[in-house]
Parts: C-alpha cells; structure tokens; sequence
C-alpha cells in the first residue's frame, strides 16, 4: 500500500501535483542554501587567511555573541525558531574555527579540534544591518529573485577535509553524509 492510495482517485494527480511542486520549490532553495554557504565560506577563508597573516586568534567570541543576538532577531521576524537559528550559527562558526585554525597552524603540526562557540548573546546591541555595499567594499552580497531556478549543487572546495570530525551532525540521523571530491583545491 502506498501513501497516496488512501487519496480519493479524483484528487489524488491533483496531490501528487502540488506535492512534487513543493518538493521542487524545497529543492531549488536548498540549492541556493548550499550555493550560499559556499560563497559564505569563501569569505571566512579570506578572513582565516587574514587572521593567521597577523596572528590574531582564530575565534572572536566578542563577534559570535553580536552576530547570535542579530540571527536570533532575524531568525524571529522571519518567524523561524530562534533557537534553531543559533544553533545552525554555532555549527557553522564551529567549522570555520576548524578553517582558521588549520590556516593558521603550520602544515607539520597537527590541527587541534574546534570547540563550539559560547552560546551566550553578548550585552551590546546587535548591529543594524548596512544599506549596502559601498566602494572598495569587500563584502559579498547575494540576491536570490523569487521563482528563480538554481543551478544544480556542486560540492564546496572548503569541505574538502573528510577526515574532519563535524561537532554536529549535519544531516539527519541515518542518513548518508556527501563525499567531498577530493580534487577540488581549498579556496
């Protein structure tokens, strides 16, 4: 018996219909998440590479605790779990960690293992987003039109380290995690 047989047989095309739409939609906006991270980790390497040039640390807990309260405030207007929000954050900041101190330790001694950020939202206020990029601006914007079709997903180069230990699963239990291609070179 499968699921659409206790669809009556008048409505069941229709289901199917609206069904594989939304599926379609779901996967397309995955897409854009993974074309999004990419571009993002584009970025935090630039940064990696910065920090370990001067020497600075690879974590800033100052930043993380600023950019917990902005994504939890975002997270709440968009009517999205606040919570859910953080912990996507402290998953990503945690690999980017793993980048940065990798950048940052020569190629001889051995990596140590990322700890998690602090999940405690610092006192100061979060800051109010920027009216956009201005010249010479460096930052990356992305603009996604609604109903726009994503090109299919190609594996991020910056994850190309399988041997790394994710703090957090980064998919659901039991199901089987991409390999990255090994070919591809670290941004």
């Amino acid at each position: 018996m499968t699921a659409h047989e206790n669809i009556p047989a008048d409505d069941a095309q229709a289901v199917l219909d609206d069904l594989n739409e939304f599926r379609q939609s779901i996967d397309n906006i995955d897409a854009a998440l993974i074309h999004l991270l990419a571009e993002r980790f584009k970025c935090t390497q630039k940064v990696g590479k910065l920090k370990a040039e001067h020497g600075l640390p690879a974590s800033d807990p100052g930043r993380e605790a600023r950019q917990i309260q902005r994504l939890r405030a975002l997270a709440e207007g968009a009517h999205l779990d606040p919570a859910f929000a953080e912990k996507w954050f402290n998953f990503v900041v945690a690999e980017v960690i793993h980048h940065h101190v990798k950048l940052a330790t020569p190629a001889t001694a051995p990596a140590p293992a990322p700890a998690l950020a602090a999940a405690t939202p610092a006192a100061a206020a979060a800051p109010t987003p920027a009216s956009g990029p201005t010249p010479g601006d460096r930052r990356a914007t992305v603009a996604l039109p609604a109903h726009t079709a994503v090109a299919p997903v190609h594996p991020n180069p910056v994850h190309s380290d399988p041997a790394h230990p994710n703090p957090a699963p980064a998919t659901p239990a039991g199901a089987a995690r991409p390999k990255p291609s090994p070919t591809r070179p670290s941004a």
